[in-house]
């Protein structure tokens, strides 16, 4: 199952990083393949029963496996929960120019910001993907000189960010980037003892993100249960009728 799983974690990090709802099968995170039987599974159509027993140390019937790549999509997932990526679930869309890795890969990039000024930067490694279903799948490592914010000839990203915004690394607090302008090039470098240091790519993406203020927490972080009056919900399929032309005629 394992090249099965690697090939899961890397799809559901590019999800959660771009644009839309990531969504996860039930099931898929606790490794319920729907094969449970000779004939795939001829007693409840599609899939057994998940299998929370696998998930809990405690159970004679744990699977540590299962459990190692339920935690990473867990960790995966919670990244639209933080409220300082925020961006990454309600900010405009902005796609950035391509960025060239020192190696010659073209590295996708996309900025979103939120109406209160909040912003994230995706960036996805699209390297180490493979249709071999008998092999694991693992990026590569793969290096950038900057993250550039707008093309040369204006046609993709954005400009006019102000120098110096304080971007932080959505997976570690302490890997610290800036933004930059040189030549009228807008930019994103990696800030490292004091100098601009080459970004790593190390994994499927690199997710960045800006708070305006460091503290100030989002306007609203909840949910908005809109509840219609009984009176609105009984008539919504009612037939409606127009009194509106019916005194018309044609006159020759």
């Amino acid at each position: 199952m394992e090249p099965a799983m690697t090939k899961l974690l890397g799809m559901m990090k590019i999800l959660v990083a771009i644009p839309g709802m990531p969504t996860l099968f039930d099931g898929d995170d606790a490794g319920t393949t729907g094969y449970d039987t000779k004939t795939k599974n001829m007693f409840v159509q599609c899939r057994q029963r998940n299998h929370d027993e696998w998930l809990n140390p405690d159970s004679p019937k744990y699977k540590a496996f299962i459990a190692h790549y339920n935690n990473l999509l867990d960790d995966v997932m919670k990244v639209r929960k933080d409220p300082k990526c925020n961006a990454l679930n309600n900010g405009s869309i902005h796609t950035l120019p391509l960025n060239c890795a020192e190696t010659g890969e073209l590295i996708p990039a996309i900025l979103r910001q939120s109406t209160d000024g909040r912003m994230t930067v995706s960036v996805i490694n699209p390297t180490g993907l493979h249709h071999d279903f008998r092999s694991n799948y693992r990026q590569n490592d793969i290096y950038l000189d900057k993250i550039y914010l707008n093309s040369d000839d204006g046609m993709t990203g954005i400009e006019g960010l102000k120098e110096g915004r304080r971007f932080v690394n959505a997976k570690d607090k302490n890997d610290i980037y800036y933004t930059r302008v040189k030549d009228g090039k807008y930019y994103i470098a990696r800030h490292v003892n004091g100098q601009d240091v080459p970004i790593p790519l190390h994994d499927t993406t690199l997710i960045l993100y800006y708070v305006p203020e460091e503290g100030v927490p989002l306007t609203f972080t909840g949910s908005c249960m809109v509840k219609p009056s009984a009176s609105f919900v009984a008539n919504a399929y009612k037939a409606k009728s127009c009194e509106s032309g019916k005194r018309l005629a044609l006159v020759k």
